[in-house]
């Protein structure tokens, strides 16, 4: 109640304010590209990089798929933050991303490269199955079944984020159930030449070396305005900062400063514009990386790993996409087509100190697979009142999960693969239309997927086994969008998400029914229904951008994983789960050159029914009434930027930021610290030139931010420590 009081209280009175306002927001002339509303629009590219667009309201985003349109005017809970403000704003990882999304956590990690991410609640299953954020780099979606992993980007590359928060399954389908964040990168620059670079070194605390960078770019016109290169890449190493302990902490380490990290990556772009109606980019990219031991450690006060032997433990990655993506103006449509090829092979040594097993032993884990995917569909025009889009999708992947067992009590030592691949297609459509001189606008959207996916898995000490599933889901969604102006908008969402169901052995489905579980060789999909208010707008005489959302989802048949009393791992539905809560955004600039952020969401969540033999598997904490796992009840951030004039072609610009949350539960009962890490840099720009000191992490939290389990061993994972840099930028061609 207390909720829903405050959002009507904010709600109403910028309401007041915006109505004010609107005659001369109106009358003012601003940069529009297809606002799909019925106004008029001015004579843009839809293709215009947001970072050429100052104000936060006026980027353009193309998330809904059916045509681009500013932010502002996107009756969708959705972020768009450009290149130019990631730099800004020292975001240069998709850790400090998920800091700049309000709701968003980080639900589980063991090192670099092997994290997972929740956007309003999504990660209470656990790390688990298929992403519950979908991950997209351009057109080309991240989608690994039966794992969850992420693209990693170089902010070099970056035109723009884009991130939708909550379930929007008719646009984005299977594996985006808790939000969806898209990475747009750069494309080459068709008339003319353009260079980029930046090389830094960093001090961290803790570390006994330093860390060091380097990355570059260049654009090169082949046939001016026809054909166009970019070639990018770079290398980052980051320094160790945690001991480790062959047993117990004492006396000497077995290494020092161990957890080092370093990765190389690749990209090549090249864009064809062979006439004003056609498009087509092809694009490759890398990326390989290393790290020694791992990011979840027994301590963090002081850092250390113990009672890892002599193990040379490791997580290392690699992985390659392949994408192409044509866009044709077909006169009364827009046909585009994505085709994508992902391979990937990421792979973990870790040691464990396991009594029953007689003591220290090691564990390994590989994931090695493919993902090829292809959308196709057709999208309206502007200038009529009528706006749809209509696709169909295919996704072709395999994931190959091989775990290795070495203790000194040999009885589950061996080797096992467990293969799971997916053939799954669907078919989407949304349709709008603009009423009242496209102030109000109605919108309907449908998608029907199906999913045909096995698995075979084979034990060193255990008969392989096998299973299938062949679910059909329909996912929807319905919008009612209300434009009093070209500056505010104001809509109600109802929409729906899903995500396919794990597959186990009957090894595991035997477990379960020793339990009275209900064993299923395949899980149902869990499913999530968002209904959602949403208000977000530009006072532009009071430099004022502003978001509000009020959200109420309903999460069902929630996948998790579970130990039997057998001591089998399985695999079960717990049941079912609401949150409710609030998003908050605010952009100001009181004064040129000054800008003021804050962003954050209140929200509270519990189980609404479990099955108790599930809920007695996973941990105490587990019981309806009882708040969600992995789920922080608050998230917020702060963000102050200046920048002023300091000579002929010089600028001075500094930039602080905040980023606070609260503790999350894990099944045991542990929570993790509520954290406040501090960011900022300061620095100059001259011509093509800049130069900037920057810290991150400045009060050297140490969190923990993730614990996996609190004892017998400790499992916990901490930020990165207080980290202090040298950075120098160059750019050429403007």
């Amino acid at each position: 109640m207390r909720l829903a009081l405050a959002l009507t209280t904010c709600v109403s009175v910028m309401a007041l304010a915006t109505a004010a306002n609107a005659s001369a927001a109106d009358a003012r002339s601003a940069p529009v590209v297809n606002t799909g509303n019925g106004q008029k629009e001015a004579d843009t590219d839809a293709a215009q990089s947001a970072t050429e667009i100052t104000d936060i309201a006026d980027i353009i985003v193309t998330a809904s798929k059916s045509s681009a349109q500013r932010v502002v005017e996107a009756p969708l809970a959705i972020q768009a933050i450009s290149g130019a403000q990631l730099a800004e704003r020292n975001i240069r990882s998709a850790d400090s991303l998920i800091t700049a999304i309000p709701g968003a956590s980080q639900s589980e990690q063991l090192g670099e490269f092997l994290r997972s991410y929740s956007i309003r609640g999504s990660g209470t299953g656990g790390g688990i199955g298929d992403t519950l954020v979908g991950y997209y780099l351009d057109e080309t979606p991240y989608i690994v079944p039966n794992a969850q992993f992420a693209p990693q980007p170089r902010l070099l590359d970056l035109d723009r984020v884009e991130i939708l928060r909550g379930p929007y399954g008719t646009l984005y389908g299977a594996g985006a159930m808790g939000g969806t964040i898209i990475y747009h990168t750069k494309n080459p620059d068709l008339n003319k030449m353009t260079v980029d670079a930046e090389a830094y070194a960093a001090a961290t605390k803790s570390a006994s070396k330093a860390g060091y960078g380097a990355a570059g770019a260049i654009s090169i016109p082949i046939v001016n305005d026809r054909l166009a290169v970019r070639v990018s890449g770079g290398y980052d190493y980051r320094p160790g900062f945690a001991d480790v302990y062959a047993g117990a902490p004492v006396g000497t380490p077995f290494k020092r400063d161990a957890n080092s990290v370093d990765h190389r990556d690749l990209r090549v772009v090249a864009l064809w514009r062979p006439s004003s109606d056609l498009n087509v980019k092809l694009q490759y990219q890398h990326f390989d990386g290393y790290q020694h031991y791992s990011q979840q450690m027994s301590s963090v006060k002081p850092y250390y790993f113990q009672d890892w032997g002599t193990t040379p433990a490791y997580e290392k990655t690699n992985n390659n996409l392949y994408a192409a993506s044509i866009d044709l103006d077909a006169g009364f449509a827009t046909l585009t087509s994505s085709t994508g090829y992902v391979d990937f092979s990421t792979s973990y040594l870790t040691s464990i100190n396991l009594a029953f097993l007689g003591g220290v032993g090691e564990l390994g884990n590989g994931y090695d697979g493919y993902s090829f995917s292809q959308e196709l569909r057709l999208a309206s025009k502007s200038g009529q009142p009528l706006h749809w889009v209509i696709g169909g999708f295919y996704n072709d992947a395999k994931n190959a999960f091989s775990q290795t067992v070495d203790f000194p009590i040999p009885i589950l030592n061996g080797l096992g693969v467990t293969t799971t691949r997916t053939k799954n297609y669907s078919g989407f459509g949304e349709i709008s239309y603009d009423l009242a001189d496209g102030k109000l606008v109605p919108l309907a959207g449908i998608r029907v997927y199906h999913d045909d996916r096995n698995f075979t898995s084979v034990q060193t000490a255990a008969p392989s086994t096998s299973g299938s599933s062949s679910p059909t889901v329909v996912t929807w969604r319905a919008n009612l969008a209300y434009h009093p102006n070209r500056d505010t908008t104001l809509y109600f969402n109802a929409g729906t998400g899903f995500r396919s169901g794990i597959v186990q052995s009957q090894l595991q489905v035997n477990a379960l029914l020793l339990d009275n579980i209900e064993g299923r060789g395949a899980l149902k999909p869990d499913r999530m229904r968002n209904l959602e208010l949403g208000f977000k707008g530009m006072l532009r005489d009071a430099n004022l951008s502003y978001e509000i959302n009020l959200y109420d989802l309903r999460y069902q048949d929630i996948q998790s994983g579970l130990v039997t009393s057998a001591g089998v791992s399985a695999f079960a539905s717990l049941g079912t789960a609401k949150i409710q809560g609030v998003d908050l955004a605010l952009q100001w600039q009181p004064v040129s050159g000054l800008t003021l952020g804050i962003s954050g969401d209140l929200n509270h969540s519990e189980y609404t029914s479990v099955n108790p033999a599930v809920a007695r598997g996973i941990g105490p904490t587990v019981a309806v009434g009882k708040r969600i796992l992995n789920q922080p009840r608050w998230t917020a951030r702060a963000d102050i930027g200046y920048t002023t004039s300091i000579g002929s072609d010089t600028n001075l610009h500094l930039n602080a930021s905040g980023s606070f949350s609260d503790n999350r539960l894990n099944q045991f009962g542990d929570l993790t610290a509520k954290t406040a890490i501090f960011d900022g840099n300061i620095g100059i720009r001259r011509g093509p030139y800049e130069v900037e000191i920057y810290g991150q992490n400045l009060t050297n939290e140490r969190g923990p931010w993730f614990i996996r389990q609190s004892a017998n061993p400790s499992l916990i994972g901490p930020p990165t420590p207080r980290t202090i840099g040298l950075r120098v930028r160059l750019h050429l061609g403007d």
